[in-house]
């Protein structure tokens, strides 16, 4: 047996890991993020399986034609990192919300240890037009990430998120 042969074998092993330690990650992520006070409606995202099934042909291919241990190994490990991204990307969509010590929003965990301030809150005028893709968004300091941007599906679901981290957080309040 080959060097290529163990790796690919390696690489399916981790690849099935990865994939069947969504249960136990979401267990995790409940247990991190307390009782959930508001559940945001999730996307749906169908692409995610289109990728799973790309990324299990990217360690397939090299049994057919040996690109040689350097471009195997790259092929292997983008097989593996990319059904990381989607696995925990589709545990964080699923789970959209805001939970006892966490949000959930966007695709991001933010635990509220993390969240520094809401700083469009000091300076917003609730009565002023604004193009639609920015009153869905919600800038978020946090100390680790710096300033990012977080996407709500409207307007009632931005302002219900607010409200509700504002009474969880006092300190955020302007």
């Amino acid at each position: 047996m080959d060097i290529n042969a163990i790796l690919q074998y390696i690489s399916y092993a981790v690849y099935a890991a990865v994939i069947f330690s969504f249960p136990l990650r979401r267990r995790r992520m409940v247990r991190l993020c307390g009782r959930c006070l508001l559940a945001f409606a999730g996307i749906p995202v169908r692409v995610q399986y289109v990728v799973l099934c790309l990324a299990v042909l990217l360690i397939v291919l090299p049994g057919f034609r040996d690109f040689g241990l350097f471009v195997n190994c790259v092929l292997y490990l983008c097989a593996i990192v990319g059904a990381e991204v989607i696995v925990r990307d589709t545990l964080l969509r699923r789970m959209a919300g805001i939970y006892e010590h966490a949000l959930i929003v966007d695709g991001r965990y933010l635990p509220f240890d993390d969240i520094r301030s809401l700083p469009e809150l000091a300076y917003k005028n609730e009565d002023a037009e604004e193009d639609e893709l920015y009153a869905r968004a919600l800038k978020i300091v946090s100390e680790k990430s710096g300033v990012i941007y977080v996407g709500f599906a409207d307007r009632a679901q931005k302002k219900q998120a607010v409200e509700l981290l504002l009474k969880l957080l006092p300190r955020l309040a302007p």
